[in-house]
């Protein structure tokens, strides 16, 4: 080997080293600081949830540790037996209900639990979210999962836009695309350099069924509007996933809708009245046809004059602890009037 093949050797030597060192260094300070996280999803095999959260996940946000059970749920182990004389709750929602950036203590589903023990209730609520879900979509969590776990009473957390569509999840056709679908799930390095290509293409490139970026959030009537007319495809495949609520009500099961604010919306910080309230009673009316019990927690929050008093971040809109346990004392109240007089299940 002559001189100049040596040194070449070498110099490649000495850069794959110094980006291997640079590629573990990343690793390490992306996983300690919770940047760059994994998807928290994967393809569902129920026919209709399009994703569902991957079970047995762990990771950190700040200081906050996410953990998901192995049913994928972020919450502790189920059991599908009850213990005697326990009201089991099972709480149904979306993000604002996994509340990934709260610690699992200050979510409305504990904070309740602990509420109704301390009445005297002994309770069990189990959190069943799923971040990105609609009603239709949890409607199949109910019938293929929380059934079976003979709950007393279910909550079902619903927001205004529960009515649109499932978010896609991509899990890679080609063998190129399932090598990058690996990679974003493993490597949070090389979520950080797709993300450097996103900018420098000046494009969204995001595997997350969810975007929190409030500006990039319809946050006015102009937009849901259309959506909630009698007319819409959207308004009528919702009522159809609420029937199928309906008719397990009527067979003796029991359920409450809690209807959640629309927290993108700033108006109020203009000195403007929170304008969702006609669209909430439209799913209210609905739901008393069904003759299941609803609650809107959204005055207590609106009787701020700032609705971003309860982001849990300056650019995330989701619901922070204040805001969670203001939730969860109203809902105490509701639930506290539905099971006094109640025999739990065996």
């Amino acid at each position: 080997m002559n001189h100049g093949m040596r040194q070449f050797l070498f110099g490649l030597m000495a850069a794959l080293l110094i980006f291997a060192v640079i590629f573990v260094s990343l690793e390490i300070v992306f996983r300690a600081t919770g940047l760059f996280m994994p998807p928290m999803f994967r393809k569902s095999a129920i026919p209709g949830a399009g994703f569902e959260s991957k079970p047995n996940m762990k990771y950190r946000i700040g200081d906050v540790e996410v953990r998901f059970n192995k049913m994928g749920f972020r919450d502790t182990e189920f059991t599908e037996k009850k213990k005697a004389g326990v009201f089991r709750i099972v709480c149904l929602g979306d993000s604002m209900t996994a509340a990934v950036k709260l610690h699992e203590k200050d979510t409305w589903p504990k904070v309740l639990q602990r509420e109704l023990e301390r009445d005297g209730i002994k309770t069990e609520v189990l959190n069943m979210s799923v971040p990105g879900y609609n009603t239709a979509q949890e409607w199949l969590v109910y019938e293929n999962k929380a059934k079976q776990l003979a709950p007393d009473l279910v909550i079902v957390q619903f927001l205004l836009n529960d009515l649109t569509y499932a978010y896609p999840v991509y899990t890679g056709v080609s063998p190129i695309g399932k090598l990058k679908v690996w990679l974003g799930d493993n490597l949070r390095t090389y979520r950080f350099v797709v993300f450097l290509k996103s900018i420098i293409l000046k494009r969204a490139a995001s595997s997350e069924p969810t975007d929190n970026a409030p500006e990039k959030t319809p946050d006015n009537m102009k937009f849901m509007t259309p959506i909630y007319s009698d007319e819409s495809d959207f308004f009528r495949n919702w009522k159809k996933a609420a029937a199928k609520f309906g008719a397990e009500e009527r067979e003796g099961r029991k359920f409450l809708f809690v209807i959640f604010p629309w927290t993108t919306y700033t108006g109020m910080e203009k000195g403007e009245a929170y304008p969702f309230f006609s669209l909430h009673e439209k799913i209210a009316s609905v739901l008393r046809a069904e003759g299941i019990p609803s609650l809107d927690v959204t005055r207590p929050l609106v009787s701020e004059d700032n609705l971003k008093k309860y982001w849990v971040s300056p650019d995330d809109f989701h619901l922070n602890a204040r805001a969670h346990d203001i939730i969860a004392k109203e809902i105490e109240n509701k639930v506290r009037a539905t099971l006094i007089g109640s025999e739990p299940k065996d």
